[in-house]
């Protein structure tokens, strides 16, 4: 009988060895997994910080394109009051000239009046 029972014994050691072999693989597996789970999240951590930097360079980008506008528009307003005043002070120039002329024909005919008051 117990020489019956050593083929079974031997069929059960035999299952037993591949069942134990086949749960290390699982285990070893498991731990695989872990091991990428794990990775992939420091990945998702480390692309969200990423994105997180890219928004606030975008928004960075954004006030120095704001400032840049601003800059343009302080310019345009600036050369316009510097093109009115160029303006204003070729008027004044003009005016200027022509008061010119009349002051001397002024000078000239007070010089005239005092003549003839002298004499």
């Amino acid at each position: 009988a117990a020489d019956d029972l050593a083929p079974a014994k031997a069929d059960q050691a035999d299952a037993l060895q591949s069942l134990t072999e086949e749960l290390m693989a699982a285990r070893k597996e498991v731990e695989l997994q872990k091991q990428e789970l794990t990775e992939a999240k420091a990945a998702q951590k480390d692309a969200e910080q990423q994105a997180d930097a890219l928004r606030h360079a975008s928004e960075g980008l954004a006030a120095q394109q704001e400032l840049l506008q601003q800059a343009a528009e302080d310019k345009a307003k600036a050369q316009q009051e510097a093109d009115l005043l160029k303006k204003s002070l070729a008027d004044q120039a003009l005016q200027l000239d022509s008061a010119q002329p009349a002051a001397e024909i002024e000078a000239v005919h007070r010089d005239a009046q005092l003549k003839v008051d002298e004499a």
